[in-house]
């Protein structure tokens, strides 16, 4: 019984991150935007050279969201490397809101 409990909600959490994923590629001009103005600030557009490394970075995110919501439905290394990639992107996420 603990076990499939267990097993739901790692299907769960794959589905948030896949659902995450899915809607900043629907609308990846305005993520490019709002992790842009982060770092380079709000004339970011003016430097196309800056904001070519931001693309890249924001492309990266949405990979890694992918890559993570497979990687909680194994068992490999999912304490040791998974578990904590997982943790540091939602606290990271969470500050960036929170700094939004």
């Amino acid at each position: 019984m603990q076990r499939s409990i267990i097993q739901l909600f790692r299907i769960l959490i794959s589905i948030l991150f896949v659902f995450s994923a899915i809607s900043k590629i629907l609308s990846l001009s305005f993520f490019d935007g709002l992790v842009g103005e982060l770092f380079l600030g709000n004339q970011y557009y003016d430097r196309p050279a800056e904001f070519y490394w931001i693309q890249i970075f924001t492309r990266l995110i949405i990979a890694g969201e992918l890559l993570l919501a497979v990687a909680i439905l194994h068992n490999f290394l999912l304490k040791q490397l998974v578990l904590p990639i997982i943790q540091v992107m939602l606290i990271a996420f969470t500050m960036h809101l929170t700094y939004m």
